[in-house]
């Protein structure tokens, strides 16, 4: 399909309006009453009475519509003749001439507005035409892809086109069009990788590598049961027989190394090991063929794990408790002399990869074997884990019959919850999670019809078998009416477990718990009345004396364990794309076995699931080049260099197919240099920017390393006038694993989201917390400096909605979440409302930012009084790069890098959970930018340099980039002696004091920090400190240091310490006491991963990795 349509782009099945049909006439009425048209006419009759600066700003108003766009664009260049402004004229006439053009260059103007053009400027038709010549090559390139091309150069090309295309409606649609024809067309076929990759773990089990064989054969697996799982976002084909021999593989190598009994270890062993040599032991059991094991105290279970030896020891010393806890609650103990398996993984792949049933399970049973993700944990929630999956083994063992499926689970969420400590040996005879209670209650498993659904096991979402069925079980198991010796439903429940269902599951419920017997109902509705009012018993706000029978057992709490394995640098769980995450490991473990040709199928296969991350793009250039594959691999070249996380190819280099484009495009830069040249030589400095800034955008593409004089950096601060995000019309998508299945609707300028058009917007907020879901972006993505700025006014007392970016589907986004209401008043709890602040959460869904420093991305920002709630909320993002500054209210409140490095790049859009809101006129502007200077319309964090003064408030401070340090190769850390309590003159001794007290508590003897973090130190003393000091590599330091240096003082730190202080910053951002000394953490891209006093920053430094 796609081919044709590149075909009419080109003019040889017709014309353009085959692909893209002229937009239809809107009806007079309806078009008078956009505001946009409106402040148009405004702006035609302001021009024609003279008033040019109101005619400036109207007509700008005016650009922000997609259909009042062009006449807008017209009219600021009429105002720029008439102000004689030749600098203003020259650049409108520029972004007129671009967006008017058709798909040959051409454009036709109104006679009035050609006479605003400047005399003898040819450069607006003469780029519009190199321009569309570039596009038009980059498509006919596009089109002469053979069948099943490499993805890498159709997506270069697409890349490509969408830079180029810029500013033109028309064909900034046919390049985001490409984009989605060419993935479809050039993803490699997926049973094909697929039996590639099950040859070569066959060859690897022939030829005796088992534990290759065994790496291999899991992440096969891994991808086969993706593709069982239940509503995957596409169609799949049948990969059972890959399943089948890929499980087969891994049970015999696992035979054949358990009989070599590889990386085993005594518990004694294990606890005998230092810190430094469980870390350092550790990482030589990171891979499944070499995983370490050992036996728990009597050996009713071998542990095996990747995750680490604390895990290991962590596992393999409390297992035993649980087991003999469980089987003085069951009665017996069906195990003896039939020891089991717990496997321990890292991650939920981990998971996948051993055959979990669901994609978001945290664990599962079968037969023997445990098999446990272990993720940012601790010992207590491991122990709670593993008693939850050993019921289900007891349970398998006691009923081999099988129970109902909200039974199995019901209980299992029981016995993991029902005590304190895991040396605790008796499981507590009443116990009930409250969180039970709402969620069961919300889905209405108290009421007849769900209930029901619940016992047949034909509900919707499994899930609900933890709430609604450990509701449930505890209810049949714990009740025992007031003023009653007696559990009504404990013996009939037994029965219930004992004998095989006969006469229907609703027949069997209804038999044994409502049959009127004995106290209890008659019939399912009369049970469902007690179970209703045993469920609401729990979240009253005055409960009845009997729910305090029922305690919350807690946990003492326990240290997380620190093993490096299980603090992976990956997203958040969400239903996974068929081969998310195992395809880039089976690429690499191809090209390990040195079948490359087979690896760069996979990782093509990989990336066109969005799959791979910077360090699978470098092997996979690598890999291409070794074939002699030169367009292929230029074109990884140069995605590497445009996503940030690669060197400027080498261009000398053959490109292959590229060439072609290549050198269309390079001449397309070239034209944009020589005309800003000239420009510039007229002294037009704003026109020459605005070329340079677009010769910019396209050297990043073209891999051209480009280095900007920071004088130049005025010439850009005219950018092109904001537009409507929405202008090429709204998509919904599934955000995360919530569906888009929420109203909306758009009225004139205003887009709003949580209601429908029947309910209407209202300036009055209704009282709500009604969970609509939905998730709405710009139809094609963005990628480079952009803005989006917008005006949201919340329709309900109570809303929750984010600010989507970089979406790519998936987990893969980033988002700046805000929620404000009054819960209690919204639900009708509370007749009044109180409203105390904002609560801001944000990150990119890395599982590692909230377990360590999500103190500093998840805050309330409060009001300075008490109100009942905000009436409207401004907000602001910027985007540059791999970097995203977030403004609430015109202030600056969080700054995001994300954590992979790579550039944001995808769907922008908004997304409401809880709620509903209106945005009115959602603003996107596209910035300029020169190498690494932006333009001064874009409010971005310039990079941090030491040296030099900077009023930047600190606590904006992680996630940008620090210049001007001799960093090493594995990062450094920065101890920072403020000038604050410092005094202005000070003696060698006070100094040398001051030094060790203040500076060097920072640098930690190596003992004390972590295993496999850098050594590389730096110190940077106020000026006071080092005129005393003289020779600061005298002082003596428990570290060396490699650098000391002067700092000046800096407003940025004063503003933080300040704002701490005076209670304006919400706590979680306040820098605690008057700092002593403060300890960055900056990594060897010179991005500035954390900030603080350092004994907050020990557990963050432990886990440091996949930066």
């Amino acid at each position: 399909m796609w081919r044709s349509l590149l075909f009419a782009w080109l003019g040889w099945l017709g014309p353009v309006s085959v692909l893209f049909p002229a937009p239809q006439e809107e009806d007079p009425a309806v078009a008078a009453s956009s505001p946009q048209e409106t402040a148009l006419q405004r702006g035609r009759q302001a021009l024609e009475d003279g008033r040019l600066q109101a005619a400036e700003d109207l007509f700008r108003t005016a650009a922000w519509g997609r259909e009042t766009r062009g006449a807008a664009l017209a009219g600021l260049l009429q105002v720029a003749a008439a102000k004689s402004d030749p600098d203003q004229q020259a650049l409108a006439a520029l972004r007129l001439w671009w967006f008017q053009s058709n798909d040959r260059g051409l454009a036709k103007l109104d006679s009035d507005v050609r006479a605003a053009l400047p005399r003898k400027d040819g450069a607006p038709a003469k780029l519009a035409k190199a321009r569309a010549s570039a596009v038009r090559t980059l498509l006919s390139a596009t089109n002469r892809l053979p069948e099943k091309a490499s993805l890498s150069r159709a997506l270069w090309l697409a890349a490509a086109t969408e830079v180029v295309a810029e500013g033109n409606p028309l064909l900034e649609q046919a390049g985001s069009q490409v984009g989605l024809w060419e993935q479809e067309d050039c993803r490699p076929d997926t049973v094909s990788v697929l039996r590639d990759a099950q040859h070569a773990v066959e060859q690897a089990l022939a030829a005796g590598r088992y534990a290759e064989a065994l790496a291999g054969a899991r992440w096969l697996h891994g991808c086969a049961v993706q593709a069982s799982f239940k509503h995957l976002k596409e169609e799949v084909p049948d990969l059972s027989a890959i399943r089948a021999a890929a499980s087969a593989a891994m049970n015999r190598a696992r035979f054949h190394l358990r009989e070599q009994n590889l990386g085993f270890y005594s518990l004694k062993e294990l606890g005998d090991l230092s810190p430094e040599e469980k870390a350092a032991a550790s990482r030589r059991h990171e891979d499944w063929g070499r995983a370490a094991a050992t036996d728990s105290p009597n050996g009713w279970y071998r542990v095996e794990t990747v995750c680490g030896l604390t895990t290991l020891f962590a596992c393999a010393d409390a297992v035993e408790n649980h087991h003999r806890r469980l089987a003085r609650w069951f009665g017996r103990d069906p195990f003896e002399n039939r020891p089991g398996t717990v496997r321990l993984v890292p991650h939920a792949h981990g998971l996948e990869a051993e055959g979990s049933p669901f994609w978001w399970a945290g664990g599962f049973q079968g037969g023997d074997t445990t098999t446990l993700q272990f993720t940012m944990s601790d010992r207590e929630s491991l122990g709670r884990g593993l008693t939850h999956e050993l019921t289900h083994r007891f349970d398998g063992a006691l009923y081999p019959h099988g129970l109902p499926s909200w039974l199995v689970e019901g209980k299992a969420v029981y016995t993991a919850g029902a005590y304190r400590h895991e040396k605790d040996m008796e499981t507590l005879g009443r116990y009930f999670g409250r969180g039970a209670a709402y969620a069961t209650l919300n889905k209405g498993y108290h009421r007849p019809g769900p209930l029901r659904e619940l016992i047949q096991g034909k509900q919707e979402e499994y899930r609900d078998n933890y709430s609604a069925g450990h509701a449930l079980f505890s209810y049949l198991h714990t009740w025992m009416p007031p003023g009653e010796d007696r559990f009504l439903y404990r013996d009939a429940l037994q029965d219930f477990m004992n004998r095989p269902p006969k006469g229907g599951a609703e027949a069997w419920f209804v038999g044994h718990f409502a049959d009127g017997k004995e106290g209890r109902p008659q019939g399912l509705e009369a049970f469902c009345d007690r179970f209703g009012e045993f469920l609401h018993a729990f979240i009253a706000k005055e409960p009845p004396s009997w729910v305090g029978d029922y305690p919350n057992p807690g946990g003492r709490g326990a240290p997380r364990v620190f093993d490096t394995m299980t603090w992976p640098n990956l997203r958040r769980r969400v239903k996974p794309g068929l081969g998310e995450f195992h395809a880039g490991a089976m690429g690499r473990w191809l090209q390990s076995q040195g079948q490359e040709e087979k690896a760069i199928a996979m990782l093509e296969w990989a990336r066109s699931r969005q799959d791979l991350g910077a360090e699978d793009l470098e092997l996979l250039q690598r890999l291409y080049r070794r074939e002699g594959k030169a367009g292929e691999a230029t074109a990884v070249a140069l995605e590497r260099f445009r996503l940030g996380v690669g060197p400027a190819p080498d261009l000398s280099q053959s490109m292959g197919s590229l060439a072609a484009p290549h050198r269309a495009l390079l001449k397309l830069w070239r034209a944009y240099r020589a005309e800003a040249e000239g420009y510039r030589g007229q002294g037009l400095l704003l026109t020459a920017g605005s070329l340079e800034a677009k010769a910019s955008a396209l050297a990043r593409v073209l891999g051209l390393k480009e280095e900007f004089e920071e004088e130049n950096a005025d010439a850009v601060a005219d950018c092109d006038p904001p537009v409507s995000l929405g202008q090429f019309g709204w998509e919904t998508s599934t955000l995360g694993d919530t569906p888009s299945t929420g109203p909306w609707y758009v009225e004139s300028d205003f887009l709003i989201l949580g209601r429908s058009r029947e309910e209407g917007a209202t300036t009055d907020r209704s009282r709500s917390v009604a969970a609509r879901p939905i998730f709405l972006h710009r139809q094609f993505p963005v990628q480079g400096s952009y803005s989006l700025h917008a005006q949201i006014f919340p329709q309900t007392t109570f809303v929750d909605f984010s600010i989507v970016l970089g979406f790519q589907g998936g987990n893969r986004y980033a988002e700046f979440r805000l929620s404000s209401g009054d819960w209690d008043y919204s639900t009708g709890r509370d007749a009044v409302e109180e409203v105390h602040g904002l609560r801001l959460q944000f990150g990119d869904g890395r599982m590692r930012d909230q377990a360590l420093w999500g103190h500093r991305r998840r805050f309330d920002l409060p009001f300075e009084k008490t109100q009942a709630g905000p009436t409207s909320i401004e907000i602001t993002l910027t985007v540059s790069g791999a970097g995203a500054l977030f403004f609430v209210d015109g202030e600056a409140v969080a700054f995001l890098r994300n954590g992979d490095g790579q550039a944001f790049e995808g769907m922008l859009g908004f997304a409401v959970h809880r709620g509903a809101i209106r945005i009115q006129q959602p603003a996107f502007q596209r910035h300029h930018k020169f190498g690494d200077l932006h333009c001064d319309c874009l409010a971005w964090p310039e990079d941090w340099h030491p040296m030099r003064p900077s009023a930047w408030s600190w606590e904006t401070m992680e996630g940008r980039r620090a210049v001007g340090l001799d960093l090493g190769p594995e990062g450094s850390f920065l101890v920072w002696v403020p000038y604050r309590g410092m005094p202005e003159e000070m003696s060698l001794e006070d100094a040398r004091e001051i030094a060790a007290y203040q500076a060097f508590t920072g640098v930690r003897p190596a003992e004390e920090i972590p295993g496999g973090l850098p050594r590389r130190w730096l110190v940077a003393f106020p000026q006071p400190l080092m005129d005393a000091v003289e020779d600061p590599y005298a002082l003596k330091t428990r570290e060396p240091v490699a650098e000391y240096f002067v700092h000046p003082r800096h407003p940025g730190l004063d503003l933080w310490v300040d704002r701490s202080f005076a209670g304006e910053l919400p706590l979680e951002r306040e820098i605690l006491g008057e700092p002593e000394d403060l300890l960055f953490f900056i990594d060897a891209d010179g991005v500035i991963r954390a900030v603080d006093e350092l004994d907050a920053l020990v557990n963050w430094l432990r886990v440091r990795q996949g930066y």
